[in-house]
């Protein structure tokens, strides 16, 4: 089996290492940043909603939510 320079038996060299965690990183962001996204959007617009579906208070009073749960704002993202 071929080894890197410097290694020993059983030893991985430390680039391989570095990329390996930094493509199973960023592989994970990918995933899991339309999801941060949507959620950070839905607070961003909270409010209380009356039963006609329109908000009553916060920023976005007196329109409908864009982001009423994460399937439908995963959509409108």
């Amino acid at each position: 089996m071929l080894r890197a320079a410097g290694c020993k038996e059983g030893e991985k060299p430390v680039g391989i290492m570095l990329g390996a965690g930094y493509l199973s990183g960023a592989f994970g962001y990918l995933l899991a940043q339309p999801v941060y996204q949507a959620k950070t959007l839905a607070q961003a617009e909270a409010g209380m909603v009356n039963s006609e579906g329109i908000l009553v208070t916060g920023a976005f009073k007196g329109k409908k939510p864009l982001y009423q749960n994460l399937i439908p704002g995963m959509r409108i993202l």
